[in-house]
């Protein structure tokens, strides 16, 4: 079958991971354990998906020692979503389609390699998936745009165009950066945007433009 996109690369937090009530979870936890008061207007949502050093004061306002926060966070998290997180709806069921139509799958990630390769194994999507790369390590800061670039390099050469799907405008950012089409992920809805994109071919002319595959 011949498609339009190849490879598919997707993000992981908030589009191939249902994470967001887990991390929500650790970092409430994490605040408790370090007194932390976290306002009553806090939208710990927003941590889903981005780097935490961004995220964390975003959410939560200036805070005195980040870095213990996060430490924190991470000793916490590891064990709870490796035992809570679940694939997002209809995650496994795109993945085998793409599959099936030989289509090459990747992850592009701000999670550590290591820490996102346990949690695909441990919500089965593993064997779905050809290519995951994340951080390095705790201390690598680099941004979705590299993180993104490094994937794309790795999957060399291409079947066709390379497509992204995340949940996050940092997504729809490093799309526009690496000058790829991108498709934003809103919800389980959004399978049927994706397949389409992929299968049907809607997308924009080919001038070499960022494209919104999903809006075309």
């Amino acid at each position: 079958m011949t498609t339009r996109y190849d490879p598919v690369v997707f993000d992981l937090d908030g589009t191939l991971l249902d994470s967001g009530p887990t991390i929500v979870k650790a970092i409430e936890l994490a605040c408790l354990r370090r007194g932390i008061d976290i306002p009553a207007d806090a939208d710990l949502t927003g941590c889903v998906g981005p780097p935490l050093e961004l995220a964390l004061p975003r959410a939560l306002g200036p805070l005195d020692d980040l870095d213990a926060l996060i430490e924190e966070y991470r000793s916490i998290y590891r064990p709870l979503a490796v035992a809570e997180t679940r694939a997002m709806e209809g995650a496994v069921e795109t993945l085998s389609m793409l599959r099936e139509a030989a289509v090459r799958i990747a992850v592009a990630t701000y999670k550590p390699t290591e820490l996102a390769v346990t949690l695909l194994r441990a919500t089965g999507m593993i064997s779905l998936i050809d290519l995951c790369r994340g951080r390095q390590s705790t201390n690598d800061r680099r941004d979705k745009k590299a993180i993104l670039l490094g994937v794309l390099g790795e999957m060399s050469p291409h079947g066709a165009e390379p497509l992204y799907v995340g949940d996050h405008a940092e997504d729809s950012q490093a799309a526009r950066a690496a000058r790829v089409d991108f498709v934003p992920f809103t919800g389980p809805e959004s399978w049927r945007e994706i397949s389409a994109a992929v299968f049907d071919g809607l997308h924009g002319q080919d001038d070499g433009s960022h494209h919104d595959a999903a809006a075309r």
